[in-house]
């Protein structure tokens, strides 16, 4: 959607895959059955999506949000669970660095 520009369709489905998501209906399985090797690689993937299209649709102030709602304290340290909000990885900086790159407010 955001590379259309809709924006708030965008914002839709996030908001439906985070009620899913913390409803427990969403689980990551590959086509054999088994967990991935790492649960919260897939929640990532879509966490990153969106915080690429803040930054497609000149909203970076958004993107670092959900960056700061990623970072923000859990119950538990240890907790990747599907369910629970991901820690950010390596892509999602990478996500965040080539938006203010490409926006050009990097200096």
């Amino acid at each position: 959607f955001a590379r259309t520009g809709e924006l708030s369709a965008a914002e839709d489905v996030f908001a439906e895959y985070r009620a899913q998501a913390a409803a427990g209906n969403i689980t990551w399985r590959s086509p054999d059955g088994k967990e991935p090797p790492s649960s919260s690689r897939p929640a990532l993937r879509v966490w990153n999506v969106m915080i690429e299209a803040y930054f497609k649709c000149g909203k970076p102030d958004m993107a670092v949000g959900l960056l700061q709602e990623m970072l923000e304290p859990r119950q538990s340290a240890t907790t990747t669970n599907e369910n629970d909000l991901p820690f950010p990885g390596p892509s999602t900086y990478s996500t965040i660095i080539a938006g203010f790159c490409a926006s050009g407010r990097i200096v």
